[in-house]
């Protein structure tokens, strides 16, 4: 009973003696929680006012550039209607008009405004030089331009092509715009290949008196017996230089036949009926493939053909306007009509395209573009007179020091002696820095790296000799060997300092050389 009492006792005894201690590390490790808390909530505070700061920084830089981006956009186009201007009739509209009037065809239309100054620049340029005219023409080929999926450019391009080289007006782009559409829609291509294509014949059918609808009539029908657009333009084109300028194989070969085998039978007739004229003429005469090889034959062929080599097989390998041909006035020759017919009955073709185009989400997308485009730059309008200010200021400035180097020669020297004593003397403030920071934290950073290595440093005193006073020393132990060198803190400032002018010296001759080279 005493043992269980003295147990007891014992037990009451320990935990009297611990529990205020125990306590007392409770309250300080809460205390300590709190302390902590308080310092994360500070921290946080003090980097939330850091964060908003950059923040507010950021955004201020943004809006100045912004204003940048603005005003470049602007310069850009106000260069493209200083183009149109020298070469536009502007009698009945105003620079400013046409301003306005080239941002309606980019929000309406879906290029740029540049794209679009630029489109009008080269529709004037083409001889339309009435701007208002330009501005009609140019609508049309925007519809043309969409509807036929290729660019305003190429829809420009080919409309004042065909209108230049038959001599026709404004007006007509419209008719011409449903023709392309009606050769696109009868035939086997894209519009971008026929725009981009046309141009090469149009010269030489207009050169003929071959109307607009036969010709395209003529390409729609070559697309359809697998020829590509560009294929279908360069035969015609060698056909009808071959009519223009008839060689002496084809001439013997037309008196033979009874055939009037001219350019001004042609413009009489027209293409579809010379053709069918000339088919006729060769089957009552009982001629054949021969015949006409021998009448679209190129003067290169001519050997060719009087040297007996008259197969259809050997001459189509360089004579294409003879495949054109007998395409045109064989199995094709109903397709030719039917197209070509079509021509007149195709009217408002462009306008159907452009609508049903127009509303695609690709169109919609390109739209979205141009009219952010156009917003960017009737902002950015308003920063040009501040930019031609800023940018004429700096030029007359730069050209008063030019002036001024000029005038007086020795300023030149005075000002590159200056600069290069400047540079020296950063690049001395700058040894400076590195020589104090060395003596502050030299040893330091060296007792650091040698720790990392495995190496043991000692601080001691060398003791004062005669005129010199004591100096700091280290004592260094290689682990791996147990030897110990001694070396003093001023051996240490002049290793490093050595180290330091070795660094500068090879920065400096880096970039001499470069500048040389």
């Amino acid at each position: 009973m005493e043992s269980r009492t003295f147990s007891l006792g014992i037990a009451i005894g320990l935990r009297d003696a611990f529990t205020g201690p125990a306590l007392r590390i409770v309250s300080m490790l809460g205390t300590m929680k709190d302390t902590a808390t308080q310092a994360r909530r500070d921290m946080e505070k003090a980097l939330g006012g850091i964060r908003t700061s950059l923040l507010s920084i950021t955004a201020g830089i943004g809006v100045i550039a912004s204003l940048g981006y603005l005003g470049r956009a602007a310069v850009e186009f106000q260069h493209s209607l200083r183009e149109i201007q020298t070469i536009a009739d502007t009698s009945r509209t105003s620079i400013a008009e046409l301003n306005k009037e080239v941002k309606k065809l980019a929000m309406t239309y879906g290029e740029g405004p540049v794209d679009q100054a630029n489109a009008l620049y080269w529709t004037i340029s083409s001889g339309i030089l009435d701007a208002v005219d330009a501005t009609k023409l140019l609508h049309q080929a925007n519809k043309l331009a969409i509807g036929g999926s290729t660019t305003a450019y190429a829809a420009t391009d080919v409309l004042t092509t065909i209108i230049n080289a038959y001599g026709l007006k404004v007006k007509d782009a419209r008719r011409l715009s449903d023709e392309l559409f009606t050769t696109v829609k009868y035939g086997k291509m894209h519009m971008q290949d026929l725009a981009t294509s046309l141009g090469m014949v149009i010269p030489a059918a207009a050169n003929l008196g071959i109307s607009t609808q036969e010709l395209n009539a003529a390409i729609a029908t070559l697309t359809i017996g697998g020829l590509s657009a560009s294929q279908a333009v360069q035969y015609l084109r060698q056909g009808f230089g071959n009519i223009i300028k008839v060689t002496k194989t084809a001439q013997v070969e037309a008196k033979k036949l009874g055939l009037d085998f001219s350019a001004a039978k042609l413009q009489s007739m027209g293409l579809y009926d010379f053709l069918m004229y000339v088919k006729e003429t060769i089957d009552a005469k009982g001629g054949d493939r021969t015949s006409m090889a021998k009448l679209f034959a190129t003067e290169e062929d001519e050997a060719a053909v009087n040297a007996g080599i008259t197969s259809w097989g050997q001459l189509f390998r360089s004579q294409q306007a003879i495949q054109a041909m007998l395409a045109l006035t064989g199995k094709q020759a109903n397709k030719f009509r039917e197209v070509l017919n079509a021509m007149t009955l195709e009217a408002g073709a462009t306008d159907r395209a452009f609508r049903i185009m127009y509303w695609s989400l690709e169109n919609q997308e390109k739209l979205l573009k141009s009219n952010a485009q156009t917003l960017r730059t009737s902002l950015g309008e308003a920063m040009i007179p501040i930019l031609a200010t800023l940018t004429i200021s700096l030029r007359l400035a730069i050209q008063s020091i030019t002036w001024l180097f000029e005038t007086f020669p020795p300023l030149k020297y005075v000002v590159v002696a200056a600069t290069v004593a400047l540079g020296a003397l950063l690049i001395y403030l700058g040894v400076l820095k590195a020589k104090s920071i060395i003596a502050a934290q030299g040893p330091a950073l060296l007792q650091k790296a040698f720790d990392l290595m495995g190496i043991s440093i000692t601080r001691t005193t060398v003791a004062a000799q005669t005129g010199q006073a004591a100096t700091t020393a280290f004592g260094i132990t290689f682990a791996a060997t147990g030897k110990v060198i001694t070396i003093t803190a001023a051996q240490i400032q002049a290793a490093l300092w050595q180290v330091v002018l070795i660094t500068v010296a090879i920065v400096a001759a880096v970039k001499f050389l470069r500048y040389i080279w």
